[in-house]
């Protein structure tokens, strides 16, 4: 039986979980990303806003091909942008 999801795996929630440890990223587009390994949500820090984003029921394994793409932008946009909830965090 599957666990129900909890307020901060749903963007909806008024709750967020807290922002984890943030690895700088070499990156034109992206400046930070770091991930909640207990609600499975990424957060990506933009470089030209300095807005950081949630990304809600992302694999860790898409975290760690992430931090090792030659291109992070690129692997942002073909893997992340558009396949999972976000919101922007408060």
């Amino acid at each position: 039986m599957a666990a129900e999801p909890s307020a901060t795996d749903d963007p909806d929630s008024d709750t967020q979980p807290p922002l984890p440890v943030m690895d700088a990223l070499e990156s034109a587009a992206l400046d930070a990303a770091g991930f909640d390994t207990t609600h499975n949500v990424l957060f990506v820090t933009f470089q030209d806003s300095g807005d950081t984003y949630l990304y809600y029921q992302v694999p860790r394994e898409l975290f760690t091909r992430l931090l090792s793409s030659p291109s992070k932008g690129d692997f942002f946009l073909k893997y992340l942008r558009g396949h999972f909830p976000f919101e922007k965090r408060r």
